[in-house]
């Protein structure tokens, strides 16, 4: 091992004079040379480890200020533009016969029923009441926090809110449907008719309560003669709609049936359920037991289920009618009453004059007819004419007739405008069907 070591000394030694260290002294060297092999002294002190915080190194308790290279409100504009612009997205929804490109993470954050779905997914949406213009809507209004449901195709976004059970968005949608300033009158009468396709009551019975002063002029509609059987059935029925009289009902349910008299005969007595025979005076219920020129109404009244709801109801008015106050049977009777309709008048209309002033005309269907054109005619400036039925609110040509002055002081009544002929020139309002000249 001497010798190894050496020869190891002299080696080295060599390639240090090579080295030009010949300016190192010896004791130097020594150590140099010494430095180059493994220590055999075991009693050498071994160099601990150590961390940086046991030599000192701790971390900084103060924040450092950095400037950023983005703004977070500037990340976050970049993310909302990503997502209206369609960049990167995950995914293809088919709905109808259109394709949206959309963000999965967009749709699984507002609605499980994306989550069960992965990226490059094909979704296809088979529920027929979802409609491809609905669920445009429902994705605008997920990405952009400045959309808000609009009037324009608000049902279609409706059904597609409550098919994937978005309750923010429908929160909203009701919240919208709810202002009578939004939705009343016309108004209400046009989302009833985008609603009907689909079974949502709770908005058809909304609407229907809504459409008041505007319901004659919704009879005069197109729309109103296409409606299904169970439709017109819904909105005769309703306690709010605006008429002077129960008999308008009655030729309103009429009108209907004439349009297409052979096919909906078999819906006669469903339309005439919904009519209240017994809020009709008793002589004008009499009246339609009467030969009828008209040979539909002369069917409908040689229906048994249909006389049967006329002779029904002309029993309570007759017996309302004679019967004494203090009767044992007057309380049952009261209780059994049918609830009124929202009783309105015009001026204008002959039948809506009392049966004992001159200006007044028993309402017929053809009479029935020329009031519509003249609604027709008139438009809006209709509704605008019409006053609630008070018990302050008889005509003065009525008061009159019914409380005749002495023959010398009696004051001469101005007539009434007389009606439109079926002739007569119209200003015909959007989608309003001018009557049967029947």
């Amino acid at each position: 091992m001497m010798n190894e070591k050496t020869n190891l000394t002299s080696s080295g030694a060599t390639e240090l004079q090579d080295l030009n260290t010949y300016e190192i002294d010896s004791a130097t060297k020594a150590l140099v040379i010494e430095s180059c092999f493994e220590s055999e002294d075991l009693n050498r002190e071994q160099l601990p480890p150590s961390t940086l915080e046991e030599i000192g190194f701790k971390p900084g308790l103060e924040s450092v200020e950095l400037d950023l290279f983005m703004e977070k409100s500037e990340l976050g504009d970049s993310i909302s533009k990503l997502l209206l612009e369609r960049q990167g997205t995950e995914v293809q929804v088919h709905v109808e016969d259109r394709v949206f490109d959309c963000h999965l993470a967009v749709l699984q954050v507002y609605t499980e029923y994306f989550r069960q779905f992965k990226c490059k997914d094909i979704i296809k949406i088979s529920e027929p009441h979802v409609k491809a213009v609905g669920f445009e809507k429902v994705y605008e209004w997920m990405i952009d926090e400045k959309v808000t449901p609009q009037r324009e195709h608000i049902v279609e976004l409706y059904m597609a809110a409550r098919y994937f059970n978005m309750p923010d968005l429908i929160k909203q949608l009701w919240c919208r449907f709810d202002n009578t300033k939004l939705f009343n009158e016309a108004e209400a009468f046009k989302v009833y008719l985008e609603a009907v396709p689909y079974e949502i009551p709770m908005l058809h019975h909304l609407m229907i309560s809504r459409i008041q002063m505007f319901f004659l002029l919704a009879v005069t509609t197109e729309e109103f003669l296409q409606l299904e059987p169970q439709h017109v059935h819904q909105l005769l029925a309703a306690s709010n709609v605006c008429v002077n009289s129960e008999m308008e009902i009655y030729m309103s349910a009429v009108r209907w049936l004439k349009h297409d008299w052979e096919q909906r005969k078999e819906h006669a007595v469903l339309i005439m359920g919904a009519v209240r025979f017994c809020l009709m005076p008793s002589w004008y219920t009499t009246s339609l037991k009467a030969k009828q020129s008209d040979h539909v109404q002369q069917e409908l009244v040689d229906n048994p289920e249909i006389l049967n709801m006329i002779n029904l109801g002309l029993s309570y008015s007759v017996t309302c009618e004679f019967m004494d106050k203090h009767s044992p049977l007057a309380e049952p009777l009261r209780m059994q009453q049918a609830q009124p309709r929202q009783w309105i008048f015009d001026e204008t209309a002959s039948h809506h004059h009392q049966y004992e002033c001159p200006n007044w005309l028993y309402l017929d269907f053809k009479l029935f007819n020329q009031f519509l054109f003249r609604i027709i005619s008139e438009g809006s400036a209709y509704v605008n004419r019409l006053k609630y039925v008070t018990s302050k609110t008889t005509m003065s040509c009525c008061c009159n007739a019914l409380n005749p002055e002495p023959e010398e002081d009696k004051a001469s009544f101005v007539p009434i405008t007389p009606l439109p002929s079926p002739s007569a020139g119209l200003l015909a309002m959007p989608n309003a069907t001018p009557p049967s000249s029947e």
